[in-house]
């Protein structure tokens, strides 16, 4: 009973939150407000985080206000950067988001949320696909949802997209199919990647060495593999379950 009290309050919430938006959507467009979010407010990295930074860096030539949607849970993304925020859901955030011109992202928004006519989604996605994406998926196995309406809800988000970023050409061929895709793809490669290819990389690299004391001769491999649909503690929970001995690995 408790369950479902809290859940008919959360869809009277989520309209309720809906039907605000679309009025605030009705004013004129912020031309100088960009709204960035790292995977659902969890975070401030990835794509965003790279493109906010070079605005940042560029501020004389770029003017903008540039705000960060940040989940309350995960306020501590944001310990030591000097970077303005607002709280996901929040009533301000409902303001922002439908005023802004902008939208940076490199996760899918709520479907609840239209995309005002005169508001740009830039969707930077965040990595290459090694794996079955969206439409291309023959099973979902995500607790909370079917095979039919997580693909269903995903293109139907896709489509709000205006530009989608692309690493390279492989995953450009699978975006287009996968997010059945049929707007501007841009084939520059990840922002979060532009540091690979920096003037001053080598310092860059011996920094991180030393911050991780690592000796600068050694070279550095980074296992990073990303969480399995089929494996899940709850809605939007996934374990985390090591495919190799680290140790093995360590001595070879």
């Amino acid at each position: 009973m408790k369950s479902f009290i809290l859940q008919k309050c959360r869809s009277l919430l989520v309209r309720a939150y809906s039907v605000l938006f679309k009025i605030f959507a009705l004013l004129p467009r912020n031309n100088k407000l960009i709204l960035f979010e790292s995977y659902s407010g969890k975070q401030f990295s990835c794509n965003p985080r790279a493109i906010y930074e070079y605005l940042q860096e560029n501020k004389d030539q770029y003017d903008y206000k540039m705000i960060w949607s940040i989940d309350k849970r995960y306020l501590s993304a944001l310990d030591g950067v000097d970077a303005a925020y607002i709280k996901r859901f929040s009533f301000k955030w409902i303001w922002y988001m439908a005023t802004a011109k902008y939208w940076i992202t490199n996760s899918r928004l709520p479907l609840w949320i239209p995309k005002p006519k005169n508001t740009l989604y830039v969707q930077t996605w965040h990595g290459t696909p090694l794996k079955k994406l969206a439409n291309d998926m023959d099973e979902v196995h995500m607790p909370g949802t079917t095979t039919e309406k997580y693909k269903q809800n995903f293109l139907q988000e896709a489509s709000k997209w205006d530009y989608l970023i692309s690493p390279n050409a492989y995953s450009t061929e699978i975006f287009k199919r996968a997010f059945q895709f049929k707007k501007q793809i841009l084939e520059t490669g990840y922002p979060r990647n532009d540091i690979l290819y920096s003037p001053n990389k080598e310092s860059l690299i011996n920094r991180v060495k030393q911050e991780l004391e690592i000796s600068e001769d050694k070279k550095i491999i980074l296992y990073a593999p990303t969480w399995r649909d089929n494996e899940f503690k709850k809605v939007g929970q996934y374990k985390f379950k090591l495919q190799f001995d680290l140790e093995e690995m360590r001595k070879e």
